[in-house]
């Protein structure tokens, strides 16, 4: 009998329990310290764990405490007070070409260390400029994770289901998921842990939960901050009528929006958190007030400005593209606003846009940064005069983070002329330490659409100069980019570097690679590897290649593991295969975990990620294709969720 049909519903939440027994404080940055709210921790003599996530500030994941193998993360606090001003206090202006970043991992990837976190100022939140910042930010655009929907082999010559075996096997699955998985989760939402009930209501709502739309909205006046954006985003996510009547109340500060909240005005942050979350996968229902916002911009408060252009850019609409552009091109409003509606004119992907944002290249500091991002979104192969001006910026322009951007849009462009120019650029007499790893990511990407042999050399030969462990980690990605066979030697090989950023990365890079061979060295990394860090990026890398026989090596590293960042990463890898046959044993663990504590929270993701019918993680269309040198603290808030 599969183990998904053994799953019988658990009673997690123990009705009558002193709330002083069960709130212990751990998870800090997920508490609200004037609610005095606490929850429970896994087995850490060191102290409180940091709330986990899939993203954190910078993109980058979460980071976890020093007894963890990396930095600590943000300190415990109440929740950051609003900037009326809504005035950026500065920007990262980063054009040195010293080498490249050291790095260290952190919940599902690598974060710099020289960012543990990202730095908030005003309104703007601040990210450096490292090629992992980036590709953390990123890296979803280019890895398809495996969904229960997908046709299975139903038998060792590899036979694809038929089409009524498909059905049969999907009417089990949504049976199970009715019976037995939601009620768990329901149960969930009740816990004293607010991580746990953060986690909880949205994987009820990736699971297509009936009664979540009631449940999110109650929880909209949760005591915790982050339970409360976890809320908005779960109705986001079920872009059902009700959920999206909510959001639109709640984005336009109107008083059924404050009753729902119960704040009176609405803040500038939740305002923004509720246009994001309403578009996060193209939802059209609040676009009339988006309308609004956008051509009104005279009497609107620049940091939600700047949240409007963002969800212009995830709805997608090309109606916004008019009132977009005038806001990119307006010198009397704020330069991070102007950034936000150059992006998201990259993320709407329509090819007309072109022209304004060649232009842009010519304007302020941010919107020239964002504009050189989102050429990659929207450019061609063929488009010879975007790819000869990114190919100059590499060298000429002043700024390093436009030039970084240049390098990785021609990446995402791709063809023999963008390849060119990146190849050129490597040949440059002056070239700086810090264009090498850019240039080796964009080389990767190219490499990785059209198929080309001669990267992967290229890169390899690369290495063999280079002594700085960050570059080195970025070209193991690059190389795992490639998907070329020629690159697996010398990413196994750089699978047992002491360092434990290259061999974590080259771990990842593996996983990149889509090679199925190398599923046998990741899975060995999990028992022979010491590094809790390295570790975790083993398991994540067999989570991204889809490795289902790797399913039982994750499980028993849950069961076995000391370290409960370790548990919860090969839980969310378990979440990427998209097998229904690990519910059982993610619940299982659910259950004796109890309901609180850092392993449950991933666990409870974990479930929500197994049968999200998308394709990427739900934030990670938010982080992508933007400068982000220059979010809003609302998109940051929203990315440190980790869903």
């Amino acid at each position: 009998m599969s183990p998904l049909t053994e799953i019988q519903p658990i009673r997690l939440i123990r009705a009558g329990l002193p709330g002083a027994i069960l709130a212990l404080a751990v998870l800090a940055p997920c508490l609200s310290a004037q609610h005095g709210l606490g929850a429970s921790s896994d087995t850490n003599p060191s102290g409180p764990a940091p709330n986990p996530s899939v993203f954190d500030n910078g993109g980058g994941q979460f980071t976890p405490p020093p007894d963890q193998g990396g930095p600590p993360g943000p300190p415990p606090g109440p929740d950051p007070p609003s900037d009326p001003s809504g005035s950026p206090a500065g920007y990262l202006r980063s054009g040195g070409r010293g080498a490249g970043p050291r790095t260290g991992l952190g919940a599902a990837g690598f974060v710099s260390r020289g960012s543990s976190g990202a730095r908030s100022a005003g309104t703007v939140t601040f990210t450096s400029d490292t090629w992992d910042a980036w590709w953390e930010t990123n890296k979803f655009d280019f890895i398809e994770l495996r969904r229960i929907e997908d046709a299975r082999a139903t038998s060792q010559s590899g036979e694809q289901e038929t089409p009524a075996e498909r059905e049969r096997r999907l009417a089990a699955v949504r049976a199970t998921i009715r019976e037995k998985i939601l009620p768990v989760m329901r149960e969930l939402t009740a816990s004293d842990d607010p991580a746990v009930r953060a986690a909880a209501i949205v994987s009820l709502a990736k699971l297509g939960d009936e009664e979540c739309a009631d449940l999110a909205t109650t929880m909209l006046s949760d005591g915790n901050l982050q339970v409360r954006r976890s809320s908005m985003l779960a109705l986001g996510l079920l872009t059902s009528g009700r959920a999206s009547w909510v959001l639109m109340n709640i984005a336009n500060d109107n008083p059924t929006g404050q009753s729902l909240l119960k704040s009176s005005p609405i803040s500038v942050d939740d305002r923004g958190t509720a246009l994001l979350t309403a578009t996060l996968r193209g939802d059209m229902a609040i676009a009339q007030l988006l309308d609004v916002m956008l051509n009104e911009r005279e009497s609107a408060h620049p940091e939600l400005l700047a949240l409007a252009a963002d969800a212009a850019g995830l709805m997608g609409s090309t109606d916004a593209i008019r009132p977009l552009i005038d806001i990119a091109f307006d010198t009397d409003v704020p330069e991070f606003v102007r950034s936000a509606a150059t992006s998201a004119l990259g993320r709407i992907g329509d090819p007309s846009v072109t022209p304004a944002l060649m232009k842009l290249l010519d304007t302020g500091l941010e919107p020239r940064r964002a504009a050189a991002a989102a050429l990659g979104l929207v450019a061609h192969p063929q488009a010879a005069t975007v790819i000869r001006r990114l190919g100059d910026m590499l060298e000429e322009e002043t700024d390093a983070v436009s030039r970084h951007f240049a390098a990785v849009s021609l990446g995402r462009i791709g063809g023999a002329d963008a390849r060119a120019a990146l190849q050129a650029t490597l040949d440059a007499p002056r070239l700086g330490d810090d264009m090498r790893p850019w240039i080796a990511l964009g080389l990767g990407l190219a490499a990785r659409d059209d198929n080309s042999e001669s990267v992967a050399p290229r890169i390899i030969k690369l290495m063999s100069h280079e002594s700085n462990s960050g570059t080195l980690a970025a070209y193991a990605v690059a190389l795992g980019l490639c998907r070329s066979e020629q690159a697996l030697p010398a990413l196994l090989d750089l699978s047992h570097n002491k360092r434990t950023d290259v061999a974590g990365y080259a771990a990842m890079a593996l996983g990149l690679s889509g090679h199925q061979s190398v599923a046998v060295r990741l899975r060995e990394m999990l028992v022979t590897e010491s590094n809790p860090m390295v570790i975790r990026q083993a398991a994540m890398a067999l989570g991204i290649l889809g490795d289902r026989a790797s399913i039982p090596d994750l499980l028993e590293l849950i069961r076995t593991t000391n370290n409960p960042f370790v548990a919860s990463f090969a839980a969310i890898a378990v979440g990427f295969m998209g097998d229904s046959n690990a519910a059982g044993p993610l619940l299982d663990l659910i259950e004796r975990q109890g309901p609180r504590g850092v392993t449950t929270t991933f666990a409870v993701t974990a479930v929500g990620q197994l049968f999200d019918r998308d394709r990427r993680p739900a934030l990670s269309r938010l982080a992508a294709g933007d400068n982000h040198t220059a979010r809003t603290t609302a998109v940051g808030a929203l990315l440190q969720l980790g869903f």
